[in-house]
């Protein structure tokens, strides 16, 4: 395929991609005590990369793998995404027209490539253009119909009556998200055909409660619902199409009974299917937690009042926000508010930057996935942080604790000459290991907030030592007693002196001294008495000569 068509494949087909999937409900107001700062930063980062109203996006063409070549294209579908996520936020009206400007005259390329017309593409952009302030029945200058093309490209006859079909499609076939799109679209326009399509959409929703992905591909067979053997073909559980058939049912204006009845199913399933830490993954090609799936699932819970799942949610998705502070400076320093779609991606993406070829997964990720923000929660912080008792090991690792941080938001810590990045769990905790420098000394390791709030507190460090072991006297007569003297010592270092196979433990006084009162026993001979600090490679020894 030509780079020309890739690329104006990539704008129809992508719009409806599991990788992009877009958030096309009204969000419900956030909860008070919520944080604006992840909104607000991610919509500047989105904002950031329209380039004349639409989204400039890259991939590498590796067709010469040797010169792979990084391509860039206008991403109508992501596009589309962005607007309808700065709708949901609020806010941002002017960015919106900005879009929908520019998208008038374009809105055919969102649904329309090379003569492949995708159903669920047409029936995702008259939701758009609805939900932007436009009329999807009279688009642009061309006065394009969204809401007849997917009329057109709708079922009218069983088995499959409601069930929308591309056209001249050879690499597929609609899917939920397409056909949720289309319940939904053909609802806001009082299409004829909109009961038949919402009740094909329900049809593909499984007995646990979650919605399948892809409908039978035998459009001739009698059962179009959802297969009975769940977990095989095209029946596997999959949060993300669950996600976006319950937002789309969630915007309708009226809903009926077996609406009602299905999104409480997949609520069920839905929280079920979170995990502890608030994360969701997606379908069987995307198990592993990840934003775009946890951001869906929490936008759809959202709608359903389930407060505690939505939080946890967006905590989650916050932790992998790039956002860095203060000295804890990385490559994404330059690229605030976007989101990676999971851990690994911003580990990568703290080493390298946002690449020609990883752009196009954050600005996946960030367009739908920014809505789950509004959740986000503030609290005021009350920053602590706590470390090792006593004395550190010298190279070797220190644990810390932090306490009083932002849930998801991300604190600097500053000890050793370095700086690393922790970010706050749901309970605005975090623990965080640095090695101690080989080197005895006394240091402050500190952690601070991009409010300015900062706690420290103070390590001491050991290193390997050979400490001065004094017996006296050193020539002692049996069944007597000596004083062992050990010196070398840090103030208040736990000590041990060995002789005749007994400890004698303590604290170093001020002055690094510690010393024991021992008695030599009955037999005549000479015995090493061994002292130790608090870590083995502190150590020191000195012979004593028992006599008659």
């Amino acid at each position: 395929m030509s780079v020309l068509r890739r690329g104006a494949a990539l704008v129809a087909a992508a719009a409806l991609s599991g990788a992009g999937l877009a958030v096309v409900t009204t969000a419900p107001a956030e909860a008070a005590g919520t944080d604006p700062r992840p909104v607000s930063v991610g919509a500047s980062w989105l904002a950031d990369h329209l380039v004349n109203g639409v989204i400039s996006d890259s991939y590498v063409d590796n067709t010469d793998p040797e010169n792979p070549v990084p391509v860039a294209f206008d991403d109508l579908g992501l596009t589309m995404d962005t607007a309808m996520s700065l709708v949901a936020v609020g806010g941002h009206a002017s960015t919106v027209s900005t879009i929908k400007s520019a998208m008038d005259a374009r809105i055919t390329e969102t649904y329309d490539s090379f003569g492949t017309t995708y159903t669920g593409s047409a029936a995702k952009a008259a939701v758009y253009d609805r939900l932007v302030g436009g009329d999807p029945t009279d688009v642009g200058g061309d006065h394009t119909d969204l809401v007849k093309v997917v009329e057109d490209n709708t079922d009218d006859a069983a088995p499959v009556a409601g069930r929308i079909e591309n056209v001249n499609d050879s690499f597929g076939d609609t899917n939920t998200f397409g056909q949720a799109f289309a319940a939904r679209a053909l609802a806001e326009a009082g299409s004829d055909k909109a009961a038949d399509a919402e009740a094909f959409l329900l049809d593909q929703q499984c007995d646990a409660g979650f919605f399948r992905l892809n409908p039978n591909p035998d459009r001739a067979a009698e059962d179009q619902t959802c297969q009975a053997e769940v977990g095989t073909d095209a029946s596997a559980p999959d949060t993300d199409a669950t996600a976006i058939a319950m937002l789309q049912l969630e915007a309708l204006a009226t809903k009926s009974q077996a609406v009602t009845d299905a999104l409480t199913a997949a609520r069920d399933w839905l929280l079920d299917a979170q995990r502890a830490d608030g994360s969701f993954g997606g379908g069987p090609s995307t198990s592993d937690p990840n934003a775009n799936s946890t951001a869906l699932a929490g936008q759809a819970l959202a709608g359903l009042g389930e407060t505690a799942a939505v939080k946890a949610a967006a905590i989650w998705v916050r932790a992998l926000q790039a956002d860095e502070v203060g000295a804890c400076t990385s490559q994404l320093s330059s690229e605030t508010g976007g989101i990676g779609y999971d851990a690994s991606t911003v580990a990568d993406g703290r080493a390298d930057g946002i690449t020609a070829s990883t752009k196009d997964r954050w600005l996946r990720t960030t367009a739908p996935a920014l809505p789950i923000l509004k959740y986000a929660p503030a609290v005021t912080p009350d920053l602590n942080i706590t470390g090792p008792a006593g004395y550190v090991s010298g190279g070797h690792l220190a644990t810390y604790r932090i306490s009083g941080i932002v849930p998801g938001d991300k604190v600097c810590v500053a000890g050793f000459g370095r700086h690393k990045v922790a970010v706050g769990r749901a309970d605005g905790t975090a623990t965080v290991y640095l090695t101690a420098p080989n080197k005895s000394e006394s240091t402050t390791v500190r952690v601070s907030d991009r409010g300015g709030n900062s706690s420290g507190v103070r390590t001491n460090i050991l290193t390997a030592t050979t400490l001065t072991v004094a017996p006296s006297p050193s020539v002692a007569k049996r069944n007597s007693y000596i004083t062992v003297t050990v010196s070398g010592l840090a103030a208040g270092e736990s000590a041990k002196v060995v002789f005749r196979g007994a400890s004698h433990s303590g604290h170093a006084d001020p002055k690094g001294v510690f010393r024991v009162r021992v008695g030599v026993g009955s037999v005549v001979m000479s015995r090493t008495v061994a002292a130790y600090g608090q870590f083995t490679n502190r150590k020191g020894s000195h012979l004593v000569k028992v006599v008659r």
